[in-house]
């Protein structure tokens, strides 16, 4: 892979520990996030994410199983 690639999953991965880190030491159980996106008359279109302790620290692990592969392959 491209030098670039593996310095941007790993880039990325540094990054995704900031928010894992504040969630597990906030004590918190979930966050959720909503976003209301549009509005068309009666329609009304909004984004929710629900992100529990096993999907914040997916994440990081995924990112750093993707970097770990990309750098001995």
């Amino acid at each position: 892979y491209p030098h670039y690639v593996k310095t941007t999953i790993s880039y990325a991965f540094t990054i995704s520990m900031i928010p894992t880190m504040m969630f597990i030491s906030s004590g918190q159980e979930a966050i959720v996030s909503n976003w209301h996106w549009l509005s068309i008359q009666t329609l009304k279109l909004s984004l929710s994410f629900k992100m529990d302790y096993f999907s914040i620290i997916f994440i990081p692990v995924a990112l750093f199983v993707t970097w770990s592969i990309m750098e001995f392959s």
